[in-house]
């Protein structure tokens, strides 16, 4: 599925779970994987939607400082909800049990720029490692350039990390090379691609879903600070 440039994406597919989080065997080559371990458009709206929790449900600890809830409402597509810890000032900006949900800063301009985050929800049967692939822009991915990065374990699940190049705004092809760990943007010309979306994405593989967390980097500035990771360690399924 491909994204459109522009914050309102309200895409109800079909989804596998964790970074968006969109499983890629790690191929041969390359650096070596770590293993981390943690502990066990302008968007026009005034606040964030109802579905970034106020309170904390009975069932779910405290969030981090800085983080609040959010918790998927009930599925008409018989998805498994999930609770994650997104920004305390940022929106989910898709309505009701949209799949995949989006958060960004209130404001931002192109979630795809970033700083943003995408969770994506994907029927494993329907799909293949990496499924989050489908939720990057470019033609549903097939124009990114995906890079393993290593694994996180967190609870009793082992996330798969990557991270992506994509083309923005040009017609330009970003390949992946496993052996220098590098990703490379040509034009059409051969030329280097003047403008990118990168961004970095964690996923796992549970029953019969993926799920996906997917965060869109700013070229601009440092990515936020932990964001991806929070997401990551503080998912629960429900």
């Amino acid at each position: 599925m491909i994204k459109p440039l522009v914050a309102a994406v309200a895409g109800i597919g079909l989804m596998g779970a964790a970074a968006g989080v969109y499983v890629v065997a790690s191929p041969g080559g390359g650096e070596e994987e770590a293993v981390s371990q943690l502990p066990s458009p302008t968007v026009p709206l005034e606040s964030p939607l109802p579905s970034i929790l106020p309170t904390i449900p009975a069932d779910l600890p405290p969030p981090a400082d800085g983080y609040t809830w959010y918790v998927s409402p009930p599925s008409n597509f018989g998805l498994q909800r999930y609770a994650v810890q997104v920004p305390l000032e940022w929106a989910a900006l898709n309505p009701g049990d949209s799949n995949p949900q989006d958060f960004a800063p209130l404001g931002l301009q192109n979630i795809l720029l970033g700083p943003s985050l995408t969770t994506v929800t994907t029927i494993a049967a329907e799909a293949s490692a990496p499924a989050f692939r489908f939720e990057l822009p470019s033609q549903g991915g097939q124009l990114c350039g995906i890079l393993p990065s290593g694994h996180l374990a967190s609870g009793t699940y082992v996330w798969d990390l990557f991270r992506f190049k994509c083309p923005m705004g040009e017609p330009s092809v970003c390949q992946a090379d496993i052996t220098s760990n590098l990703i490379g943007c040509r034009s059409a010309d051969g030329s280097p691609a003047t403008s990118t979306i990168d961004g970095r994405a964690a996923e796992v593989h549970t029953g019969a879903f993926f799920f996906s967390i997917i965060a869109f980097d700013p070229q601009s500035a440092p990515p936020p600070n932990g964001v991806l990771e929070q997401a990551v360690s503080s998912l629960a399924l429900r």
